[in-house]
């Protein structure tokens, strides 16, 4: 156990500070928040053992000014690459809570992970959601590399399309780079009508970025009708807000982003409640959800820039009357994948679609958006 130099108690009681020169071996002793700067280099902590901190959580700050990592082990340190242990670093700023009658389901805590070697540059891949694919037509495959702000254009990039069986619709595909963009286009022989759709597919991507070989996986559906936006901005300007372009200011010169996210975020919000958007025939059903979603997006914006009262009230009006379309939403539904609604009734979506609520459907794994 290395020495510390205590800087602070913070005057809430419980926060400890200190700045390292050397590793640390935290006890049952140390208050459940400790504050640490690790002194120039990179250090170790070593939690406290399991059997004498039942219930226990422990956050750990990192308060370093430079990139310098703290590495938080478990006390068996020699056991920290096996499932049964915990290896997270904080970085500067980040905070990992550990509880510590918890360490055997570190996996459940991989947010917490760098899961990556600590000497390598970190990139953002750009994934909004799932690429959703059509069967009997080209479909073009785009990943964003980002740093800094700023896109990255990688270099040797290759794709494969992989069925949710492991076998490959493409293995190893060359793909370009377009305006620093991977950028592949999976024919319309690949997927012909035969293949089964279904939301277990992936697509795998190879990059190489600053010297190193990167694998890149993506969510991936193959889906009978990618949904479509059914609303423009003439749906959000005509008669209600016509001026609402014109209060972007230097900001834009049209609403289009405020609708592809208003969009997105609707189809996920029905996925992740078990609601199947696939299963949502038509998509102007999804009309006015998609709208008042747009409207809260473009109004939080001009809030957050002029901080008008006008601009908070007209949010929250519209978040309300969302919920309210939302829990109201009824929509025809296809349950037997053949592309048609299944009747003239509509049905609540306030409500869980469970599988096994509905007739048998052979291939019920296709996300519609």
């Amino acid at each position: 156990m290395c020495s510390v130099v205590p800087t602070l108690f913070d005057v809430l009681g419980g926060a400890y500070s200190a700045t390292l020169a050397g590793d640390l071996t935290l006890t049952t002793d140390h208050p459940a928040v400790v504050k640490l700067d690790p002194g120039g280099a990179g250090r170790t902590i070593t939690l406290e053992a399991e059997a004498g901190a039942a219930g226990r959580f422990r956050l750990v700050v990192n308060s370093a000014d430079n990139p310098e990592v703290l590495t938080i082990n478990d006390d068996a340190a020699a056991e920290v690459r096996r499932s049964g242990s915990l290896h997270a670093h904080a970085e500067p700023g980040r905070a990992p809570v550990l509880r510590r009658d918890e360490l055997d389901r570190d996996r459940r805590l991989h947010g917490l992970l760098h899961l990556m070697s600590s000497g390598e540059t970190e990139y953002t891949y750009r994934q909004g959601g799932p690429d959703v694919l059509q069967r009997a037509r080209a479909n073009t495959v785009t990943l964003e590399v980002w740093r800094d702000g700023a896109k990255v254009a990688p270099s040797a990039p290759t794709v494969s399309l992989i069925r949710p069986s492991g076998t490959f619709v493409v293995e190893d595909a060359a793909a370009s780079i377009v305006s620093d963009v991977a950028t592949y286009t999976i024919g319309a022989g690949s997927l012909p009508v035969s293949e089964d759709v279904g939301r277990l597919y992936q697509l795998r991507w190879t990059l190489t970025i600053g010297g190193l070989a990167r694998t890149v996986n993506r969510a991936c559906t193959l889906a009978q009708y990618p949904m479509v936006l059914p609303v423009t901005d003439a749906d959000l300007t005509d008669g209600e807000y016509p001026d609402l372009v014109d209060q972007l200011g230097d900001y834009g010169s049209n609403l289009q982003t405020f609708l592809s996210a208003a969009k997105r975020d609707v189809l996920r919000e029905l996925e992740q409640a078990g609601q199947w958007p696939d299963i949502i025939t038509g998509p102007s059903d999804l009309y006015e959800p998609i709208r008042q979603a747009a409207f809260v997006k473009v109004f939080r914006f001009l809030f957050s820039t002029n901080d008008s009262e006008r601009s908070e009230r007209l949010m929250e009006l519209h978040r309300a009357e969302y919920s309210k379309v939302m829990k109201d939403l009824r929509v025809r539904m296809d349950r037997d994948d053949d592309g048609l609604p299944d009747g003239e009734r509509r049905e609540s979506v306030s409500r869980t679609i469970h599988r096994g609520g509905a007739r048998f459907r052979r291939r019920r794994r296709s996300a519609l958006w």
